[in-house]
């Protein structure tokens, strides 16, 4: 397989990296912090970690779609690590035994309200809301452009079936 255009080759370098740094910063402390909420929080930030280097991963083997579906984990992963902070003991609790579930609309407010980010949270998920469920749901989100219509890089053909469209990789890159 074709390796990515040079200039999404740099971006991606550039990725890793800042994702090293961000990375040294958490393990530079030499100490794992002990506590539910503490070590709730590594988990989130090592599974962070991981997501960020799987969708790179992905982009740079031209794995677009499966990098767009790890989008909302790595979103919801950010998410749980703020909850975790403020998080009465019962909500802790539903954290710790994975049952815990993201309510996107409401979410944004109570981050917001524990750390004082003046609608950061709350304008960002409503925002994105609707095209983190389409990613991880086999949505169309990420071929749409602002006006609506169904977009298609310039890898893919379209071929018709009787039964179907069928989109297949064409030999080019993008």
């Amino acid at each position: 397989m074709d390796s990515a255009p040079d200039q999404l080759v740099k971006e991606i370098q550039h990725a890793n990296n800042f994702g090293d740094q961000i990375e040294n910063l958490v393990l530079a402390k030499e100490h794992v912090p002990t506590g539910d909420r503490n070590t709730l929080l590594m988990a989130y930030w090592s599974l962070a970690f991981e997501l960020h280097r799987g969708i790179l991963a992905l982009i740079d083997h031209k794995f677009y779609g499966p990098s767009f579906a790890l989008v909302r984990p790595i979103i919801e992963t950010a998410v749980r690590a703020h909850v975790v902070l403020f998080c009465t003991e019962d909500v802790l609790k539903t954290l710790h035994d994975d049952t815990y579930r993201t309510n996107l609309a409401t979410v944004g407010k109570e981050i917001d309200a524990a750390f004082g980010l003046d609608g950061f949270f709350e304008n960002f998920l409503n925002q994105a809301r609707k095209a983190l469920h389409s990613y991880t749901h086999a949505g169309l989100s990420r071929w749409e452009d602002g006006s609506k219509v169904l977009t298609l890089p310039p890898t893919m053909i379209t071929a018709r079936s009787s039964r179907s469209f069928v989109l297949l990789p064409a030999a080019c890159s993008w």
